[in-house]
């Protein structure tokens, strides 16, 4: 794999320091991704009910066969939750 980094992307402002931090490319390397960690998938209604809040909603749309993320801090929200 040929390693480079970006030089030019036609990409709009940023709403927050975070994002900006996750989404700028400029300068970065091209081989360079970011991914969510999952612990598995969900097998029953219990195990979401006591799992991490995935959805906001306190995984009221959650169902068993979903993805189930690690919540890396341990404040009860999973990384897709953080803003």
């Amino acid at each position: 794999m040929e390693q480079g980094k970006t030089v030019y992307v036609d990409q709009s402002l940023f709403s927050n320091e975070e994002l900006k931090r996750r989404g700028n490319n400029i300068g970065e390397w091209t081989d360079r991704f970011w991914a969510i960690q999952s612990a598995g998938i969900f097998q029953t209604m219990e195990e979401i009910n006591n799992w991490a809040d995935q959805d906001g909603k306190n995984n009221a749309t959650i169902l068993p066969g979903d993805l189930k993320y690690v919540d890396y801090n341990g404040d009860g929200k999973s990384p897709r939750m953080i803003r």
